[in-house]
């Protein structure tokens, strides 16, 4: 049995074993061909994006080809909206490894799905809604996605915990106001609570 047949049984034993996760992310830096792993993680994709992209965010070697590749693989798979939890999971793995100006390029869905893109990035990262709520302004192409985005955030399920963020609720504040969306405006306003610091 050759050293890649074994590494690709101990993936198929553990990568199901969240207590292994950590061990699997680094384990994929030991492969001494490049190629060998690429496959390690490509082949987690498909059963565990999250883990995928944890192998990749650990490597040490950088290699934009096989990352925009990886990228490219979770987005195709976050289409499979019918399939909650695969959207879910997939959508999860693409916030940790795509800056905002991409994640644009995910959140391109129709109305009916913005709902579950709020409840993930809340649960799992919510910091980054800011961001995107200037990205959508900015690029006039998704004006309206930051309307249906707002319609759908929880009552004080926003914090300001920064300057920056204050900003950024002001910019968009400013925004919504000089376009007489009122209704947005004041949905925004009671999702957002403040942390002092």
């Amino acid at each position: 049995m050759n050293k890649f047949k074994k590494n690709k049984d101990l993936l198929a034993k553990y990568k199901n074993n969240a207590d292994w996760h950590g061990v699997l992310s680094l384990y994929s830096g030991l492969y001494e061909r490049k190629s060998n792993r690429n496959d390690y993680i490509i082949n987690l994709v498909d059963t565990n994006p999250q883990l995928a992209v944890q192998c990749e965010l650990n490597s040490t070697r950088e290699d934009r080809n096989f990352n925009n590749r990886l990228k490219k693989k979770l987005i195709a798979n976050t289409r499979s909206f019918a399939n909650p939890k695969l959207f879910t999971e997939n959508f999860i793995a693409l916030i940790q490894i795509l800056d905002t100006k991409d994640l644009l390029n995910v959140v391109k869905v129709k109305r009916k799905y913005v709902h579950r893109m709020i409840k993930i990035i809340l649960n799992e990262k919510p910091n980054i809604l800011w961001d995107l709520f200037i990205e959508f302004i900015q690029d006039k192409r998704h004006n309206q996605r930051l309307l249906w985005f707002i319609e759908r955030l929880p009552s004080k399920s926003l914090s300001i915990t920064n300057i920056a963020e204050e900003r950024c609720f002001n910019f968009i504040c400013e925004h919504l106001h000089s376009n007489k969306r009122y209704f947005h405006l004041k949905r925004l306003t009671k999702s957002v609570y403040k942390i002092d610091e």
